[in-house]
């Protein structure tokens, strides 16, 4: 059987997994209320502010409780029933889109103190988010069995993209524009009760891994449940950086998932000025680049399969870093092609120029080779993680992926501004090359040996 009919019949038994689709379906459904409160969120602060700064102090508001909750998080979440974790923050999601109502009902309010209580709300819904992340990926590989990890990923991959193009790009702008924020508001709370109404259906019993040794038990002392309970956390911590630590490819494919997390925030605060400064055209032709970014993924994710099983996870990765690393190079060089003439067949497209069918064919390389990241590093992680530790690991991924997306938050527009955006695309490049080639050589040289997938 070829690579492909083995990774469409694997497709076919996921589809059939009745528990897989609830989780799937109720992940649907947050992600898209999600991506709407984070667009609401961008715009209320831009409508208030008018400032880039503000702006970006409410993009730390989604960040900062991953770096600060994360890795406890992760432990709660091994302890405790998936499924009890899942629908208990969905339902408090409800609650926190609640507080956002607040800048209707006090809109007389200084712009201060309204920046403020959107800035607390939002950092208090990502702190529930860190309970839910870790949880949702969690609760997938004790739903699927293992040989359908790379279908799962790929499945979950390819809707994650349509689910957050669909929340930010279209619905939360539509809704906005046409029925103001008070709409947006309630559409987005129904859309979290939905997903706990899907959640509700599944099987507890599914769910669960071992019994909860976090718990407090009513009756007895407390102070030294919880002193028990804090050493039990401190050492699980300890534990699960253990294993990253010592598991290379564990390793590898963390830190590869978080520069691609960081890279797609670069490339977010970089590309209204690269539109507008290198390539010339209006802020919102920005389509320009984002589609083609976006077709890449797509297809990348439909193609990371039978290219996975020919060249390895890791070698399909470790290639795709170098790739990643070309295309901000090759972003970064567009305006050497200023001088040539443009193309013919091409200008009916408005894709005559050089330098815009550069951009283009860059982009599409970029979200080709985050696809083709992304899936493997998940598959790797779910294959060599034990399923006690799949709490840690994930949320362990997410605190660095966090950490590293700071910087890219608070610098790219600063040192785009500073040496320009080509600059500060190639400067990128050349990072990602080199931590691709460290990868490489990481890999390479003995050391421990990790868990391997059965």
């Amino acid at each position: 059987m070829t690579a492909w009919r083995q990774s469409n019949s694997s497709m076919i038994k996921v589809l059939r997994n009745r528990n897989f689709l609830l989780l799937w379906s109720a992940q649907g459904v947050s992600q898209i209320a999600q991506n709407m409160l984070n667009y609401l969120v961008i715009v209320l602060v831009e409508q208030l502010t008018g400032s880039s700064t503000q702006t970006s102090l409410a993009i730390l508001s989604f960040i900062v409780p991953g770096v600060l909750f994360a890795s406890v998080a992760g432990v709660v979440v091994d302890h405790s029933n998936k499924r009890t974790v899942l629908l208990a923050t969905t339902l408090l999601r409800v609650l926190a889109t609640l507080g956002y109502f607040v800048y209707l009902l006090h809109g007389q309010w200084s712009v201060g103190y309204l920046v403020l209580i959107i800035d607390l709300v939002t950092f208090l819904r990502t702190c529930v988010n860190q309970f839910f992340w870790p949880a949702e990926n969690s609760a997938v590989p004790l739903l699927v069995e293992r040989e359908h990890f790379f279908a799962v990923n790929a499945l979950i991959g390819i809707s994650t993209n349509v689910f957050n193009v669909f929340g930010f790009i279209i619905l939360g702008p539509f809704l906005l524009k046409l029925f103001g924020l008070q709409v947006v508001l309630w559409t987005i709370a129904g859309l979290y009760v939905a997903a706990a109404g899907v959640l509700a259906l599944t099987p507890r019993k599914e769910f669960a891994v071992r019994e909860n040794g976090l718990s407090l038990q009513l009756g007895a002392k407390l102070l030294p449940q919880a002193v028990k309970a804090w050493r039990t956390m401190s050492r699980e911590l300890r534990e699960s950086w253990d294993l990253i630590l010592r598991d290379r490819p564990i390793t590898i494919a963390i830190v590869y998932s978080s520069i691609v997390q960081a890279l797609a925030l670069m490339i977010g605060t970089l590309a209204p000025g690269f539109v507008t400064r290198v390539l010339e055209l209006s802020p919102e032709d920005a389509i320009v680049i984002i589609f083609p970014a976006g077709l890449g993924m797509l297809l990348g994710f439909f193609g990371v399969g039978p290219l996975s099983k020919r060249l390895g996870p890791q070698r399909l990765v470790n290639a795709s870093m170098v790739l990643t690393g070309v295309s901000m190079l090759g972003l970064g060089a567009v305006r050497l092609l200023q001088g040539l003439p443009d193309l013919p067949r091409l200008e009916m497209l408005n894709l005559g120029h050089p330098v815009l069918l550069a951009a283009v064919l860059w982009c599409f390389l970029l979200g080709l080779s985050n696809s083709f990241i992304i899936v493997p590093t998940q598959t790797l992680l779910q294959d060599r993680t034990p399923e006690e530790a799949y709490g840690r690991i994930f949320a362990n991924r997410l605190l660095i992926a966090n950490i590293a997306a700071i910087g890219p938050i608070l610098l790219t527009g600063a040192m785009a501004d500073l040496v320009g955006i080509p600059q500060a695309l190639a400067a990128v490049g050349i990072l990602t090359l080199f931590i691709a080639l460290f990868g490489l050589s990481y890999l390479r040289s003995p050391g421990p040996a990790g868990r391997t997938g059965g």
